[in-house]
């Protein structure tokens, strides 16, 4: 901490309190990912809310990882179950 009141040390400051990440380029979204959102989008495909019920794999997984009667089995193994 004695470092960043060094009033000889030139290097710029990124400033990690501000509201719009966008002012510096080190936050930039990657070319390649908003390609990929932009795909996603105009494709329909995913262009609606997930099952009331949630997603079978995720609700797989939370009963897996947090009931004591699945205690020792593994994911893998619970893959048999669908």
């Amino acid at each position: 901490m004695k470092n960043v009141n060094n009033l000889d040390d030139d290097r710029p400051t990124i400033m990690l309190g501000r509201s719009d990440p966008t002012e510096f380029q080190s936050f930039w979204t990657t070319q390649s990912v908003v390609d990929a959102v932009t795909d996603a989008l105009q494709s329909f495909k995913f262009n609606s809310y997930c099952p009331t019920g949630g997603v079978l794999e995720a609700r797989r997984y939370t009963c897996i990882t947090s009931s004591p009667s699945m205690e020792g089995e593994t994911y893998n193994e619970m893959e048999n179950l669908r």
